[in-house]
């Protein structure tokens, strides 16, 4: 409840902080820069400290992690490379890395920018591999993983689904037919030309930075430092200050007349059946506030980001923090809001029995649906329950529209009586790890490399959950007999391993 009230206390500070050129409010305690780019005249509000060590306070020079961001900048050096005839946005991915399985239908680079790939995503891949959030990543265990998968989630241009995977090809692809890293392409094509001084891609978390913020986490009796561990960029490792992201962000909504590779960033990828599916080249194209937009979010360790911009109206505004807990997105929306004030969202009219566990048989997510102050509580944005013949739950579609919506029923088989047929090892060969299960005191718990036992929660009949494992689903032979278990989260739907014993 504390640290809810802080952010509050922040937002109220934006709206303060935002009516002058730029207000800095240094606490004990990380924080946030907003900057808003209102028809080229711009604002800021600074908050909190970017070292807590050196008591450094946050200042519109200060550089931050800003993660995802990065992704609008790898879409834009794919879209220069296509734009000049280096490369097709329709060329097979394999065309450019050989290296890459062949998975029948081909991956097109336009599905590697829209995430239309199928591709699983490389970060859950390594946790459920047994790698820890401090173990750094470099850039070859990424591509070793990436590469050593069987299978896609999907056909490729079938469906969409954020992976960070396909932006680290990206930057492979980048460097294959530009003869660049990414890192200097991007300084020579954007940065540079736009003044963004402060702005690069990183590969080494140690290199030292002037003006660098480092990520916190409140673990709920003190702060500790929290550093992304990732060394390797195209989905990720952006460095960059508020003052270069509205530069950027300007340019985004007015670019030169000759640049078609904008529009193309600010136009939505389509599936092979033609639906839209409101993400483009790095950016997500939606309705906020009744207003169409584009921007992106990050986060990583403890970074917080996001951009938002209206081309309509020339409104851009940037948030960045060093907070694991800000929500980066509530005061980017809410420095717009005071600018053009948005509309009212509708009343939530669900009922109470719909609480509980419901799961997609497609992706094997589990979602939890709770009843909380006189509302029913659904994790996702948009959604409706669909009836169905009498005497039978409802489905719960989460909608992505325009997209279709993805399907989940309630759960109501009975938790299993006996857990220990659950028991034994299970191996995966795509993530070169084995898992064991253990049922012991009326409780499941499954152990795999480098992790401490973890409690699996029955959710009813073969379904269980892991705090950080996700969806787990066990699977039967025709006689019955459990033969494997099926891995789901949100970027990696139904990852195999086979029963050993």
């Amino acid at each position: 409840m504390q640290r809810f009230h802080h952010y509050k206390s922040m937002a109220l500070g934006l709206a303060i902080g935002l009516a002058a050129t730029a207000t800095s409010q240094a606490q004990s305690v990380p924080g946030c820069v907003t900057g808003v780019s209102d028809h080229g005249v711009e604002r800021f509000s600074v908050n909190g400290l970017a070292d807590l060590e050196q008591v450094t306070p946050i200042s519109t020079d200060t550089v931050f992690h800003a993660a995802s961001l990065a992704k609008q900048f790898t879409a834009y050096a794919v879209g220069l490379l296509a734009a000049e005839g280096k490369l097709s946005l329709d060329d097979d991915i394999r065309k450019h890395l050989p290296d890459m399985p062949d998975y029948g239908d081909p991956i097109r680079v336009r599905d590697l920018v829209h995430h239309t790939s199928g591709l699983r995503d490389q970060g859950a891949l390594l946790h459920l591999s047994g790698w820890r959030p401090h173990d750094r990543v470099t850039r070859q265990d990424a591509l070793s993983v990436i590469q050593r998968q069987k299978s896609l989630n999907f056909r490729p241009g079938t469906q969409d689904l954020y992976n960070n995977s396909g932006y680290t090809l990206l930057a492979e692809i980048v460097r294959k037919v530009s003869g660049q890293s990414l890192a200097d392409f991007a300084k020579a094509r954007v940065f540079t030309p736009l003044g963004m001084t402060s702005t690069r891609f990183y590969e080494d978390q140690d290199v030292l930075v002037r003006h660098r913020a480092r990520g916190y986490r409140w673990t709920g009796a003190h702060w500790e430092g929290a550093q992304p561990a990732l060394e390797v960029y195209g989905a990720s490792n952006l460095l960059t200050t508020a003052k270069d992201l509205l530069a950027w962000q300007r340019f985004l909504m007015n670019p030169p007349a000759k640049e078609a590779t904008v529009e193309w960033m600010r136009t939505t990828g389509r599936l092979t059946d033609g639906t839209p599916i409101g993400y483009g080249g790095g950016l997500y194209i939606s309705q906020n506030g009744g207003r169409q937009s584009i921007g992106h979010d990050g986060l990583d360790g403890g970074f917080r980001a996001q951009t938002l911009a209206f081309p309509r109206e020339e409104l851009a505004v940037v948030t960045l923090c060093n907070d694991a807990d800000a929500d980066a997105g509530y005061l980017a929306r809410g420095a717009a809001d005071l600018t053009i004030p948005s509309a009212a969202p509708p009343a939530d009219a669900a009922r109470r029995e719909l609480a509980g566990v419901w799961r997609s048989p497609e992706t094997g997510m589990v979602m939890r649906v709770e009843w909380r102050d006189g509302r029913l509580n659904v994790p996702a944005d948009r959604w409706r329950f669909d009836p169905q013949a009498e005497g039978q739950p409802p489905l719960l579609r989460v909608l992505y529209d325009p997209l279709p919506s993805r399907t989940y029923e309630k759960v109501t088989a009975a938790t299993p009586a006996d857990l220990k047929p659950y028991a034994g090892r299970y191996r995966s060969d795509e993530l070169a790890t084995s898992y064991e299960v253990a049922a012991k005191d009326g409780r499941l718990t499954i152990t795999w490399p480098r992790m401490e036992p973890m409690a699996l929660e029955s959710v009813g009949g073969d379904h269980f959950v892991g705090s950080s494992l996700g969806g787990v689903t066990f699977t039967r032979d025709g006689a019955g007999r459990i033969d494997g278990l099926e891995l789901s989260q949100r970027r990696v739907w139904r990852l195999r391993a086979e029963r050993l014993d």
